[in-house]
């Protein structure tokens, strides 16, 4: 295409281009740029600094049009804007900006001093919604939450210097890095933002989406060994989920004072399957079961609601929404638990051997199976588990080869 030296109204028919497919924050980004770039061509006068600009302007700015609103890509939309804000722009403001480029509209003293005020983290929090906070988490860099921030307060952001975003947004990056991370990472793997996440959590004054209550779940996936020493099963069966689960008590204590939950029993479930087993051998990821634990979060504990959480984290865009609360305590609380009732069975029959599997009658199998659970439980739970007509015992049975 050959390039296009019209520079009037160049951000809004922008003819550098045939066609505009989007208008996503890369584009918009793109639009503020292109702004900047032809306020800084304004202002030249001397003809060969003009030839300069022209001839660096198709060679670094009109490729990343294309990649960006045509969607050619040699670079992502992504790529093809910080490529523009690492290296692009600060090369033409270097070059060809000048004091007064810097700013289209006059700024007074008091409008400038209010946005450039901090905005800290606890602020965010007690705004009256989420917007804010999803706004932070999202953004590509500091670059591009500035321009959003200064839209989102209904400001011009060429009036400001758009390529260098005040000090404060630094901080905010911090805990915008801490969330994110919170949301992508499993496990373990969480426990260098834990301190980060508490510290939101303890802000003053927090919005009521920032805070939460309810009935919440966790789900775990836990070895035969856990299972058998830690959770107390009280006979009674449930079916949720699409599952049977048997039902009992425990005491729960986290090695961190924050940990993932949900207000959603179907999610729990999710992450009570084996795929999310860390750190367990191939033995006891086939052998262990899941857990699922029930508990009451109060508004002191519960950070993010539901809602907020999913707005935030990458669920937002997906069809699998976590609906995650984070619970902040590392108090030991008494807990419901739901065990698996099939993995129970499958880990009762693995821990017998070949012989009473498969040559043995039915009363022989059941007896082996009742000496395999009174070693992991009490005696009374193996005979409540496998009493005539109890679930547990039907599906034991439907395993015997």
């Amino acid at each position: 295409m050959p390039f296009n030296n019209n520079w009037d109204g160049i951000v809004r028919k922008n003819k550098l281009v045939e066609e505009t497919l989007s208008e996503d924050k890369y584009s918009k980004t793109l639009d503020s740029y292109l702004e900047i770039l032809a306020g800084y061509r304004s202002k030249i006068k001397d003809k060969k600094k003009l030839k300069e600009f022209d001839a660096l302007y198709k060679e670094r700015v009109v490729p990343r049009i294309k990649e960006i609103k045509k969607r050619q890509f040699v670079f992502s939309a992504k790529d093809a804007i910080e490529w523009l804000t690492k290296y692009t722009m600060p090369h033409f403001k270097k070059h060809f900006g000048t004091k007064e480029t810097k700013s289209k509209t006059p700024i007074d003293d008091k409008t400038m001093k209010e946005v450039l005020k901090p905005v800290t983290i606890c602020d965010i929090l007690s705004e009256p919604s989420p917007k804010h906070l999803e706004m932070l988490v999202k953004s590509d860099d500091e670059v591009d939450y500035w321009n959003q921030y200064l839209q989102s307060k209904k400001l011009n952001p060429f009036a400001y210097d758009f390529l260098n975003p005040p000090k404060w947004i630094d901080d905010l990056f911090i805990y915008k890095n801490a969330l994110r991370q919170w949301f992508e990472a499993q496990g373990g793997s969480k426990k260098h933002i834990v301190t980060k996440i508490f510290r939101m959590a303890s802000c003053k004054n927090k919005a009521p989406w920032a805070s939460w209550s309810g009935v919440a779940w966790r789900g775990l996936f836990r070895s035969l060994a856990v299972v058998s020493k830690k959770y107390t099963i009280t006979g009674e069966v449930v079916k949720r989920g699409g599952d049977s689960w048997l039902v009992g008590a425990a005491k729960y204590k986290s090695k961190y004072p924050v940990q993932s939950w949900t207000n959603s029993f179907d999610t729990a479930v999710v992450f009570a399957r084996p795929d999310y087993a860390q750190y367990l051998s191939k033995h006891d990821s086939e052998s262990g079961c899941g857990v699922i634990l029930e508990t009451s979060i109060s508004k002191e504990e519960g950070f993010l609601s539901p809602q907020a959480s999913n707005k935030v984290s990458k669920g937002e865009h997906s069809d699998f929404k976590e609906s995650e609360v984070i619970r902040c305590s590392s108090k030991e609380i008494a807990v419901k638990a739901y065990i698996n009732m099939n993995r129970l069975v499958n880990a009762v029959v693995n821990e017998m051997n070949y012989e009473e599997i498969y040559e043995t009658e039915e009363k022989e199998f059941l007896k082996a199976g009742t000496t395999v659970l009174e070693k992991l439980f009490e005696s009374s739970v193996a005979k409540k588990l496998m009493s005539t007509g109890h679930p547990f015992r039907k599906s034991f049975l439907n395993m015997r080869r």
